[in-house]
């Protein structure tokens, strides 16, 4: 299986507007699932609420630069969010590469100036920007 690196930018894909996550949409290569952070934005109203969401639900290709989301570990992931809040709608802007938090940084909150958020955004996300309600 060829290993790709976590700050590779990658082409996202929900589960329900592709054939599932077993199979690449774009070469056919078997979907591997590995456990991964994610930047999910959520609205509020007038608002929006950004939380770093994951572990599962994420199906990477071994050959290219794809990963397909599984949209019901996202809605679960949006639903238990909401039990605080009462967001409505989502967006997932890309993968968290934590890896590449410098270790002395590590134990510090995220922010833009001392420690800034290594997101990893996904090559389509214009494309495939939607929110979802669930």
């Amino acid at each position: 299986m060829k290993s790709q690196s976590e700050s590779t930018p990658k082409k996202m894909y929900w589960s329900d507007n592709v054939r599932g996550t077993r199979q690449c949409p774009d070469c056919q290569t078997a979907l591997v699932p590995k456990c991964h952070s994610y930047l999910m934005v959520l609205r509020h109203g007038e608002s929006m609420d950004s939380r770093i969401v994951g572990s599962g639900g994420g199906h990477f290709c071994t050959a290219c630069p794809v990963v397909v989301l599984d949209r019901a570990r996202f809605d679960d992931y949006a639903a238990t969010t909401r039990a605080a809040r009462t967001a409505s709608d989502y967006v997932v802007l890309g993968l968290v590469d934590l890896s590449a938090v410098p270790e002395d940084k590590r134990h510090l909150p995220f922010d833009e100036v001392n420690n800034p958020l290594p997101l990893v955004m996904f090559t389509n996300l214009h494309q495939s920007l939607e929110t979802r309600r669930s």
